[in-house]
C-alpha cells in the first residue's frame, strides 16, 4: 500500500540468494530510475527521481516528486545525495536511466515536475483528456556525471518525450522502446 525503502541484490552472474542493502534513505519511491555506475571509489547504485504518493485522500499536500538522487556507496553501504537536478526543476518520474562510458549516466523522457506534482495533488477529472503536448514530457536527455557530481542537458528530440520507455543498447546505438507519449497512449 505504500513504497517500500527496501534495497536488494543478486549476486551477478550465478547468484542464488537475495542479498539486503542499507534501507533508502527518507521516503520511499515510486518509478525512480535505478543504475550501476563508477563513482570516485568504484561501483556505486544511484537512485534517482520517483515520486512518493499521498498517505490517504487527506493528506494529498504530502504527495510529492523526489528532486533530487542518492548514491550508495558499495563498497562502504553508505548512502550520500547527489546535488539536486538542474537546481530542483526536474523529477525523473517516467524515465529511463543508462550508464554511459565510466562516469556518465544518461536519462531519457520522463514527466514534467510541476505538472505531475499538481495532478499528484490535486486530481483533474480532465488530466487524461489533452493533447499529448500539454503533458511536456521531457525530449531533452539529461547527463549525470558521477565524478563531478554534475548535471547538464543534452540533445533535444520529440521522439524522446516518453514516459516508461525503456532504453537498450544494440549495435552501438541507443534504442528507446515502448512508453507513452502521454498518460495511458
Amino acid at each position: 500500500g505504500k513504497p517500500s525503502q527496501k534495497v536488494w541484490r543478486l549476486a551477478y552472474p550465478n547468484g542464488k540468494t537475495w542479498e539486503s542493502l542499507p534501507d533508502l534513505p527518507g521516503c520511499g519511491r515510486l518509478q525512480p530510475c535505478l543504475v550501476v555506475q563508477n563513482g570516485n571509489v568504484g561501483a556505486n547504485l544511484y537512485v534517482f527521481g520517483g515520486f512518493t504518493p499521498a498517505v490517504d485522500a487527506d493528506h494529498k499536500e504530502t504527495a510529492s516528486t523526489q528532486a533530487g538522487g542518492l548514491c550508495l556507496h558499495l563498497k562502504t553501504n553508505e548512502w550520500t545525495e547527489t546535488s539536486p537536478m538542474l537546481n530542483g526543476e526536474v523529477a525523473l518520474v517516467g524515465a529511463s536511466c543508462v550508464p554511459s562510458g565510466s562516469q556518465h549516466i544518461l536519462f531519457f523522457g520522463g514527466v514534467n515536475k510541476d505538472i505531475f506534482t499538481k495532478a499528484l495533488r490535486n486530481p483533474d477529472p480532465d488530466y487524461m483528456r489533452h493533447d499529448a503536448d500539454w503533458y511536456n514530457f521531457r525530449k531533452e536527455i539529461l547527463v549525470y556525471n558521477t565524478i563531478t557530481d554534475a548535471w547538464s542537458t543534452s540533445a533535444a528530440d520529440a521522439r524522446l518525450a516518453r514516459a516508461g520507455a525503456q532504453v537498450v543498447l544494440m549495435d552501438g546505438a541507443w534504442h528507446i522502446i515502448g512508453g507513452e507519449t502521454m498518460p495511458g497512449i
